[in-house]
């Protein structure tokens, strides 16, 4: 039986919590989801909600490829070496190594989406302190400039799509 080395947890580990504040972010999500049901419905709600939703979704195909990828990484490392060397020992540092680089790789892939998450991190407090403060600001003064603002100089949705499909396609 072969435990897992230091350097290996440390990727590990540096993945899930990229993958925790996925999760956290669309709680949050759904914290706005849930607070825009108590205004008044307004076109720009509507762009906003729907933006989120989006985004909500990004996240989960995101992490869920994210899962597929480790999972991959872990049964497919050490396969090609297993005919090549006669040694179990050589084996299990070829597995070992091939795990590592697979990680490695994976987790340099992973980032830019930690800049977006405190970027949407950012606009989802934003988006929570108003719905707190003044359904009536809201509506009236906030929803307006905040959708301008997410969705054309921020645009935090359009950069998750493209590491959405760069995942993807470094499958």
């Amino acid at each position: 039986m072969t435990l897992h080395n230091i350097k290996e947890e440390e990727i590990v580990k540096q993945i899930v919590s990229c993958l925790d504040a996925n999760q956290a972010l669309t709680v949050k999500i759904h914290e706005v989801i849930e607070r825009f049901s108590e205004k008044r419905v307004t076109l720009e709600e509507k762009m906003i909600r729907s933006y989120f939703h989006e985004m909500a979704a990004v996240l989960f195909v995101i992490n869920a490829t994210v899962h597929r990828q480790m999972s991959q990484i872990y049964t497919s490392a050490g396969k090609q070496n297993a005919r090549k060397e006669p040694s179990a020992i050589r084996q299990d540092a070829g597995r070992i190594k091939e795990i590592e680089e697979g990680l490695t790789a994976l987790a340099a892939a992973l980032e830019d989406l930690r800049g977006l998450q405190e970027k949407i991190s950012v606009q989802l407090a934003d988006l929570l302190k108003v719905l707190a403060y003044n359904l009536n600001f809201m509506e009236q003064y906030f929803e307006y400039g905040f959708y301008t603002r997410i969705n054309n100089d921020d645009n935090c949705l359009e950069a998750l799509k493209l590491l959405e499909n760069r995942l993807a396609a470094e499958r």
